[in-house]
């Protein structure tokens, strides 16, 4: 039997008759993990409805349709949600959410919870047949759903006058405005109904769950259910889901945090060049895993061929540990192009409660080093699937990637934008855009205050449904860290386009009012921008620079031995720099002769970790990638 069959059957019997619900109770629970519900009858519970439509950054939620879904979207933080942190929903236009890229959940509804279902780790303050489409252009559904977060601790969702779908004309009745609201600073969740349409509510329509309010967690073996069946909320009234002051529920949960650096998100290689793969593993539950946990890794093309294998072990790891692993078998792809770099969990014995956070996978993109040039992106060459452009059309409004190029100095040369007009290409485009190029700040990410270049272009200039080549003149260098371009509006009828699917970046920013943010649709979304990237002027190609070296040991435990070759004497200067850019340590040698030298490298102050050791001489950077394992 597994441990969580075990866990389960033990808490079933003991909490099984306390997780029912009852509408017309002002409290429910505890549920096995310790959650409970009370409502605005209850003391401390407050009915107390802020319209999110009219805050600055509200989003109206689009392609909602008759049982579909969207996203995920990015909140820009991480809410709690039982033993597992989620920075991210998905949205069903059925009344729900999930913290897991499910399917679909239409009616009839599967009771909240139930195991093995397609509403696994939901939240659902309206579970019911909603719809926002009309089957009668006279009379448009009335239906929005808005969503707000402030990037900090707070998520709120707002359905507004959405109404119930019918088999008739036109396909939907009633109206119904709530709210959904994930709290950080508690973990609590709270559902508000400002207006419940009981009068228009269709009722079972053969089915036993056609109204189910409650959540669910990630193995639907755990939950608490508020209302099942056909009781409806009533108007001005909050229900308010509570996290346990104490948990007592036993959760091993391996997974894969990130892979290759601590932002889990898109790298950039050289073709036929050695790359050293490596995964973060979490225990991400409660208590300890005590048993091996197997990390196998591969590396796939965009047709699903494998192109590497590997795997690492780990024995053991406690709550709120991480362990990096490293791959002996070194990755070398002969061929450009995007691939996937998965990394999926196992764990001796059974000692994973939560097996739908096994697999992280990022984007791994092999670039054609030709003679120096290399052409930096993180989409396709099949053409978009969708775009992306803000209402309004305000100038300082856009969107970013930022991009590690594989090797330092870059010196980018030109950045190609594939743009998407007003549908008439019989006539110039309405606007033009703007290119700009920021550096990076202290911390890896995108620096406002660091422009490095700004290049406008045109109404006239434009070039619709196609590439456009935007010259950055003069050419700008980036001698590490990476970089971020961005594409900024000018006005309404153009837009930028983007593909949904191959491997995705988590590289993408978006530009509102000046201010930058993660973007909104990060995990599901890729900007089709490239950068043409060069050497500086006067620096050879890499195959003749006149220098080279090497490490060894590598990955390092205290300290390894640098051996260099010059082809010209000089003073050479070593930086090494983390994943984040920042210099962490340096060394200078005086008149350095020509030929081969050694020199000590000690790392017993530094963190485990990815970093890169920067080789300058007589203007010319060469970067190698060590790792430091740490203490013993």
């Amino acid at each position: 039997m597994k441990l969580r069959d075990t866990i389960w059957g033990l808490f079933l019997a003991i909490f099984g008759c306390l997780y029912s619900g009852n509408a017309m109770a002002g409290s429910g629970g505890p549920d096995p993990y310790g959650y409970i519900w009370k409502d605005s009858n209850e003391p401390g519970i407050t009915y107390n409805w802020v319209d999110i439509t009219t805050r600055a950054g509200a989003v109206r939620v689009t392609n909602l349709a008759d049982d579909n879904a969207v996203g995920p979207f990015n909140m820009g933080w991480d809410f709690h949600y039982y033993w597992s942190d989620y920075s991210s929903v998905k949205i069903g236009s059925n009344g729900w959410i999930s913290f897991s890229n499910i399917g679909n959940i239409a009616s009839c509804f599967p009771k909240v919870p139930t195991p093995g279902g397609v509403g696994d780790n939901i939240v659902a303050p309206f579970l019911s047949d909603l719809t926002f489409i009309s089957n009668d252009g006279s009379q448009p559904n009335p239906g929005e759903l808005w969503y707000w977060t402030n990037q900090v601790d707070s998520f709120v969702l707002q359905w507004v006058n959405v109404p119930f779908w019918r088999n008739a004309t036109p396909d939907w009745i009633g109206s119904n405005s709530l709210q959904l609201i994930l709290d950080g600073n508690d973990s609590s969740i709270t559902f508000q109904y400002k207006q419940s349409d009981a009068v228009n509510f269709p009722g079972g329509s053969g089915c036993t769950t056609y109204m189910e309010i409650g959540i669910e967690n990630v193995t639907g073996d755990l939950g608490l259910n508020y209302s099942t069946g056909a009781t409806l909320p009533p108007s001005n009234y909050a229900v308010k889901y509570i996290y346990p002051s104490g948990v007592s529920f036993l959760v091993p949960d391996a997974t894969p945090v990130w892979n290759v650096d601590a932002d889990n998100a898109g790298q950039f290689v050289y073709s036929h060049r050695p790359f050293l793969l490596s995964t973060s593993l979490s225990n991400v539950g409660n208590t300890a895993i005590t048993s091996t946990i197997t990390a196998a890794g591969r590396v796939r093309d965009l047709g699903l061929n494998t192109a590497w294998a590997d795997s690492a072990l780990q024995t053991g790891l406690v709550p709120g540990n991480n362990a990096t692993l490293f791959f002996q078998d070194t990755m070398r792809l002969t061929t450009p192009g995007q691939y996937y770099f998965e990394v999926s969990t196992s764990t001796a014995g059974g000692q994973d409660i939560n097996p739908t956070n096994n697999t992280n996978a990022i984007e791994i993109v092999s670039v054609d080093n030709n003679g120096g040039q290399a052409t930096l992106s993180f989409a396709s060459d099949f053409g978009p699937t969708t775009s992306v452009s803000w209402a309004g059309g305000n100038p300082t409004d856009g969107v970013a990637v930022k991009m590690v190029p594989p090797e330092f100095p870059a010196m980018i040369d030109s950045v190609h934008v594939y743009l998407i007009g007003d549908g008439n290409l019989q006539t110039p485009s309405p606007v033009g855009f703007v290119i700009k190029i920021y550096g990076l700040d202290a911390n890896g990410q995108p620096d406002p205050n660091n422009q490095l270049a700004s290049t406008t272009i045109a109404a006239a200039q434009v070039i619709e449904d196609a590439w456009n080549v935007v010259p950055i003149n003069p050419s700008v260098s980036v001698a590490s860290g990476g970089f971020a371009v961005a594409w900024l509006q000018q006005g309404t009828g153009l837009s930028l386009g983007a593909e949904e699917f191959g491997p995705i970046s988590r590289r993408s920013y978006e530009i509102l009012g000046g201010s930058w943010a993660p973007y909104r649709n990060l995990e599901t979304v890729d900007f089709l921008m490239k950068v043409s990237t060069g050497l500086p002027v006067g620096v050879t190609k890499p195959t003749d620079r006149g220098q080279d070296f090497t490490i060894f040991p590598n990955p390092i435990q205290a300290r390894a031995t640098v051996r260099y070759t010059l082809a010209i004497g000089g003073d050479l200067d070593f930086s090494l720099v983390d994943m984040h850019g920042r210099i962490v340590w340096q060394s200078h040698v005086d008149h350095a002769k020509a030929g081969m030298g050694e020199m000590e490298l000690e790392v017993n102050a530094l963190p485990a970790g990815i970093y890169g050791l920067q080789l300058r001489h007589r203007g010319i950077v060469s970067t190698r990638k060590i790792i430091v394992l740490g203490e013993y």
